[in-house]
């Protein structure tokens, strides 16, 4: 099994994967995983990097020690992994676990479980001012101090607790750097010195305008002090006989500050701990005896370690606990801090009239009202409180319902795929549980008789509704059985939240029949665990090899379609969507005599790769394209329709020939590119709905783009009525997740839609074998003078003008602006649309002549996309009159049979090295393997539809590595949004995408913030 294991290197953290066994350590696939799980904790992929080092590693030997811990000489291993700098490292380390992560293919080491408890240390140390500057010469560091006897016992703990794992590396004599004292101490020194330095950065800002001086006008104190002030620390310039001054000084300031918080001995044997690092801590214990009452004990807790604590008890007699502490005024505090808490739990009054109180004892009715009220008031206070286990431990013991479901009549037929449907009626079985354990009829009426909110089952307490535990008893006595559709139990089992028999109890589990088990009992735990996972023979007459992401699409659509479920196939861009389709249709054909046919629906560039595809791998489907000014129409329509497999139309023709094609019955409808429904209400969208099929297929690279109404459109055209009514979805999971982020809702959204989904992504490592590898590059640009002074006029003409409008004028007012921010980003001209000359006018036009110049000297072809076709011109003529090569320049205004010569040209070996694409018209459905580069000339703000773009190359069929240049005009509107595009890029991979209406809703002064262009873009005017 593989480890991800983490050691020091130099100021850096260096994170690697290694074999339990002490195995070879190069796995660049498992590391491309680890990678995005790191980047997806917020850590921007500028801030660390991919490297391979050469060290020595302990090893274990076969009794499971380590080999080597305590030897100089170690065999060196060369080890691929990261280097993340120190300032990242505990972002890294508090936000990436594998607990959370657990699908991983590899588990979270000793060594990085360590290292998140030193991190933790570090910064208990810092909330608690044990910090101080000291000379690590010649520069000053923010390091912890361990003076007080419990941080120095907790460091010593520490240090001996070190794995072997995180001594690994090379000292300067060529071992290992076998002490543990020394390193932790370094990882403590760097961890503490990055969070002070960032701490003064956000609270000094006056500090530091007064310090950014000339270096040479400061004297050797304002030198240090700046030192201290600083992001980064750094070497100051002060002559050798200085530093003593400055030593005996911060000597002597340490010694002041470090004797107010020392510790004193009293008698020799306890250190004192002061009232002020006290507090009242109260817990609260079970009854030991059937019929006894709770107690809730009253004892006092350090504030800086909650495991010290003194009864009170031990605090009237002024005991000296066997960890060398006794408490200073103690009394003081503990009978201060009960009268506080007297006036909101009066039950507190009779142990308080006591001389020496200690506790009081509660009935279970106040217990339980300590554990849901007053405990929670008492937290925000201040007061310790120490509750039962059971009670604070997540997913506690609660009553709910096991539903066990019965084998339909439809699916005991021996079918091998009988039709269940969604709204198949299912029997079953309902059975109360109390955690794991079954509980029976008389046991719960038993229960019952009590009629009290805490309850003892079985030895262990828990929490009880009384309505709930009534409505579960009488539901039992009349059978505890029931009927549902399928529909409804995967709802049921997603939320959660009983049936129509018994709504207000909690459904923990639903045990499916062994025909149904792989379909839905294992649906949200990924692709590779998912069931209905026949093992089909390919279809006679399939003219291709399938790789086995492919051949497992195929045996799932298959099954899926056979038991009746519409389902979407969401593999990324260039995995072979349409391949698969095709695969699944012809076994169809020669399954089915008589069938029906098939209506494939695509976008109009897509019919002819439709056309070419089957005559390629499946040349017995006989194909009818529906397209063109001589298409039929009503009978004639129908009879050829009949008469053929497979009938290909488009999405602008579903609308105007509604009549012909909803009037067939088709036996599978097909659309591909299905984002193009994503609008519910619109024409294409309503359209489709109504059209008779027997098996609904979606092809997607993209289930969601913007919102999830999207996903909702798609579900509905699949399977109607499964995700309900669209005010029903927007009200359940739209405006909680879309909104407030609700973590809950986004979990139960995709427990729903996870049978009905297959998603393959290129980054998956059991498919990026199959595929080369996308280098992304970002290529910062300068403006011209021309084009600052355009950009700055606009901004503030913009501002003067959305200051001045509100409501629908104003939202359009800010979305005509960001198009001509973005326009003078490209090129003036392409802003004047004057047809002016474009020599000398734009820093991004300079800076693609750069980078063409290097792929025609690499003998390579580009991809270049823009949003704009008047742009599109632009960068054609400049091209073109530069470099005496006339690209390809594709838009929505080339008719069919000119995009596909221009595709075939640009793919001949001998075809232009440029392909210039508008977004729209090129984005989607062609393939243009040739190009190993693609040219963002401008950014389109929404990731899904730019990766769709870098498709076009990035697929299979490609065989070179794809480098991706993503353009961006520094300091501009580019420069910011950039950090928005890769934050929703994040949200899209989760299927929760958010929409671009923030931009318009803007408060004035933001939108000026965002707009205003930075002082350090000038420019000298480029010369082309």
């Amino acid at each position: 099994m593989l480890i991800a294991n983490g050691t020091w290197v130099e100021t850096d953290f260096f994170v690697f994967l290694w074999d339990d066994d002490g195995g070879s350590a190069r796995y660049r696939e498992e590391l491309e995983v680890l990678e995005k799980e790191i980047l997806r904790t917020g850590i921007a992929k500028l801030y660390f990097s991919a490297n391979k080092l050469e060290f020595c590693l302990p090893q274990r030997t076969p009794a499971g020690n380590w080999k080597g811990a305590r030897q100089r000489a170690l065999p060196r291993v060369r080890v691929d992994g990261f280097l993340i700098p120190t300032y990242f490292v505990g972002h890294f380390l508090l936000n990436f676990s594998s607990e959370r992560d657990g699908w991983l293919p590899f588990a979270w080491g000793e060594s990085l479980h360590y290292w998140r408890q030193a991190e933790l240390f570090a910064l208990e140390l810092l909330a608690r001012g044990r910090v101080a500057p000291r000379f690590s010469v010649p520069v000053l560091l923010w390091q912890p101090v361990l003076s007080l006897a419990d941080d120095a016992r907790r460091f010593q703990y520490l240090a001996d607790a070190m794995p072997p794992v995180c001594l690994a590396g090379v000292d300067e004599l060529g071992g290992v750097n076998l002490d543990a004292k020394q390193r932790l101490l370094n990882f403590l020194i760097q961890v503490t010195d990055g969070a002070v330095r960032n701490v003064m950065h956000e609270s000094l800002p006056d500090a530091f305008r007064r310090l950014r001086q000339k270096q040479d006008s400061m004297t050797a104190d304002m030198s240090w002090l700046r030192s201290l002030l600083v992001l980064s620390p750094w070497t100051f310039p002060i002559q050798e006989s200085e530093w003593s001054s400055i030593s005996s000084k911060l000597d002597h300031w340490l010694q002041r500050a470090e004797g107010d918080l020392a510790q004193t001995s009293l008698d020799g044997k306890a250190d004192v701990l002061d009232v002020q690092a006290m507090r009242l801590c109260l817990r609260l214990q079970e009854p030991l005896a059937e019929g006894a009452k709770w107690q809730l004990e009253f004892l006092l807790q350090a504030r800086d370690d909650p495991s010290l604590l003194f009864t009170a008890e031990q605090v009237w007699r002024g005991d000296v606990l066997a960890s060398g502490f006794r408490v200073e005024r103690g009394q003081e505090i503990l009978l201060r801090e009960l009268g506080r808490v007297y006036r909101l739990m009066p039950e507190l009054g009779e142990s308080l009239k006591t001389a020496r109180p200690s506790g009081v004892a509660l009935d279970t009715e106040a217990a339980f009202a300590f554990l849901t009220n007053t405990s929670r008031v008492l937290a925000p206070l201040g007061i310790g409180l120490i509750l039962p286990a059971w009670w604070t431990q997540k997913g506690r013991r609660r009553l709910s319902v096991k539903l066990k479901v019965k084998t339909s009549k439809a699916g005991a037929k021996g079918a091998a795929h009988s039709r269940f449907g969604l709204d198949q009626l299912l029997e079953f079985d309902a059975r109360a549980v109390i955690g794991d354990e079954e509980i029976d009829l008389a046991e719960l009426e038993y229960l019952v008789q009590q009629k009290m909110p805490l309850i003892q089952v079985r030895g262990e307490w828990m929490e009880v509704r009384p309505d709930e535990l009534e409505q579960v008893v009488r539901f039992l006595r009349k059978g505890g059985s029931g009927a549902s559709t399928l529909g409804s139990l995967l709802r049921t089992g997603a939320e959660k939240a009983g049936t129509n028999e018994i709504p207000n109890v909690a459904v923990t589990d639903i045990e499916w029949p062994k025909s149904m088990r792989a379909l839905f009992g294992v649906a949200t735990k990924g692709e590779s665990e998912r069931g209905v996972s026949d093992e089909r023979e390919l279809p006679h007459g399939l003219r291709a090899e399938l790789r086995p992401y492919q051949q497992r699409g195929f045996e799932w659509l298959s099954t899926m379609g056979e038991m009746g479920f519409g389902v979407c196939l969401a593999d990324d861009m260039g995995l072979g969507k349409t391949l698969q389709t095709l695969a699944v249709l012809l076994d169809r054909k020669w399954c089915q005599q008589d069938a029906l046919p098939v209506l494939i629906l695509c976008p109009t560039s897509l019919v002819t790769n439709w056309q070419r595809e089957s005559a390629r791998f499946t040349p017995d489907l006989r194909v009818m394209v529906h397209y063109g000014s001589a298409r039929l129409q009503g009978d004639e329509f129908h009879q050829a329709a009949r008469a053929a497999d497979v009938v290909v139309t488009t999405y602008p023709l579903l609308v105007r020939d509604e009549v012909t094609l909803t009037a067939v019955r088709w036996g599978v409808v097909v659309l591909d590119e299905a984002q193009n429904i994503k609008n519910s209400e619109s024409k294409q969208a309503r359209t489709a709905y109504r059209l008779q099929a027997e098996r609904r297929v979606a092809l997607t690279g993209t289930p969601v783009e913007n919102r999830l109404s999207e996903l909702w459109s798609l579900y509905h055209f699949l399977n109607p009525g499964y995700l309900g009514t669209h005010s029903e979805f927007h009200t359940r999971f739209a405006v909680p997740i879309e909104r407030e982020k609700d973590a809950n809702r986004t979990s139960v959204l995709h427990s729903l839609v996870a049978p009905f989904l297959l998603r393959r992504l290129k980054t998956d490592p059991r498919i990026i074998h199959d595929l080369p590898d996308k280098i992304e590059m970002k290529q910062f640009c300068a403006l011209t003078r021309e084009q600052v002074s355009l950009y700055e006029a606009t901004v503030q003409d913009m501002i003067a003008q959305i200051e001045q409008a509100d409501g629908i004028q104003r939202r359009g007012l800010v979305l005509s602006s960001l198009t001509k921010l973005k326009q003078i980003c490209n090129h003036p001209a392409h802003y004047l649309q004057d047809g002016s000359a474009w020599e000398g006018r734009s820093g991004k036009l300079q800076r693609l002549f750069e980078l063409y110049e290097d792929i025609r000297e690499a003998g390579e072809a580009v991809l270049v996309f823009t949003q704009y076709v008047e742009m599109g011109e632009i960068l054609a003529r400049a091209l073109a009159e530069t470099f005496g090569e006339m690209p390809l320049f594709l838009h929505g205004s080339v008719k069919k049979t000119a995009r596909d010569a221009m595709v075939e040209r640009f793919q001949a070996p001998d075809g232009p090295r440029a392909f210039i694409l508008s977004l729209k018209a090129g984005g989607v459905g062609l393939t243009l393997t040739r190009a190993n580069h693609v040219i963002h000339f401008d950014r389109w703000w929404n990731p899904a539809v730019e990766n769709q773009a870098t498709d076009r190359a990035f697929r299979i069929g490609q065989k070179k590595n794809v480098k991706v240049h993503k353009m961006i005009c520094q300091g501009t509107l580019e420069d910011r949004i950039d950090q928005l595009i890769e934050s929703k890029k994040e949200l899209a991979e989760q299927v929760v995408a958010t929409g671009e209406t923030w931009l318009t809703e803007m408060p004035t002064g933001e939108l000026r913030e965002l707009f205003a262009l930075r002082s350090d873009v000038f420019a000298e005017e480029v010369v082309l």
